[in-house]
């Protein structure tokens, strides 16, 4: 192992130690790691326990070619980048290295010390390249999962949503025939006393000259004392009660009942009990 510590590791493979001893030599000041092997099968038991950045081996290794530990290696360890240092130089065995092993560079020896440590700097920008772009198509595939997730479970929400308010609908449906058929006038309004509901008997009762509730005033149809009388439930959140003489003919037992604060909005409901 080399005299610096790291992140970076390079795994060194020949079978001739004295080739080991002079690639440590010359590169034992470079800021990696150096580690050793002189057969492929203690290469790969190296590679199972360290994290390796850059791979150099020659052609020839103990008990198998430089060529199919390569591509051994680029099956098992993708993102290691592979280097071959050799003294071969047949147009064949360089093609097979590239083309079946993958490797990054073929090498020559003797070696040339400067393009020995250039082609090294170059492998661990290469692996650094390499990991940044993982950890961002890491990072796509998990972003991408979660919006999955999140679509599935909108649409989920979606249709809950959507059940829950043909529910409301429906209910809503159901007191507005609840009201129409009441045998009482109840009209709905706002603070401001403009009428936003009637009910089929207060239509009755109530419009006059062809001036229709909803979309008018309390004052377009009633006197004062019914208007303050909306205004004061409005104002005290308490219901209030009256005698009403509407006219010679009706009159009517008034109720207002202030709309609860927990709807967010301020009105009142005003019911009408003909008295005989």
């Amino acid at each position: 192992m080399s005299n610096e510590t790291s992140e970076h590791r390079i795994l060194l493979i020949d079978t001739e130690e004295n080739v080991i001893n002079a690639l440590r030599r010359e590169l034992r000041r470079e800021p990696y790691q150096i580690l050793t092997a002189t057969r492929a099968e203690q290469a790969l038991s190296i590679m199972k326990e360290h994290a390796i950045q850059v791979l150099i081996a020659d052609i020839r290794l103990e008990g198998t070619s430089g060529i199919d530990f390569m591509a051994k290696v680029k099956s098992m360890y993708p993102q290691t980048i592979r280097i071959i240092l050799s003294g071969y130089t047949d147009i064949d065995t360089v093609a097979a290295s590239i083309n079946k092993g993958h490797v990054y560079k073929y090498l020559l020896k003797p070696w040339d010390k400067l393009e020995l440590k250039e082609t090294i700097r170059q492998s661990l920008d290469l692996w650094h390249l390499q990991a940044q772009n993982t950890a961002l198509n890491e990072q796509i595939k998990k972003q991408n999962e979660e919006l999955r997730y999140l679509n599935k479970n909108l649409e989920k929400e979606v249709e809950k949503r959507t059940i829950e308010l043909i529910q409301k609908n429906k209910e809503l449906n159901l007191s507005y025939e609840i009201l129409e058929h009441l045998p009482l006038g109840v009209i709905g309004a706002t603070e401001q006393g403009n009428v936003i509901f009637s009910n089929g008997l207060a239509k009755l009762y109530f419009e006059r000259d062809n001036i229709p509730l909803v979309g008018s005033t309390l004052a377009a149809h009633f006197d004062f004392d019914l208007v303050q009388l909306a205004e004061e439930a409005i104002k005290t959140y308490l219901p209030q009660h009256m005698k009403y003489y509407f006219n010679e003919s009706l009159t009517f037992h008034v109720k207002c009942v202030p709309l609860d604060t927990e709807l967010n909005a301020n009105g009142v409901i005003i019911s009408f009990v003909e008295l005989q």
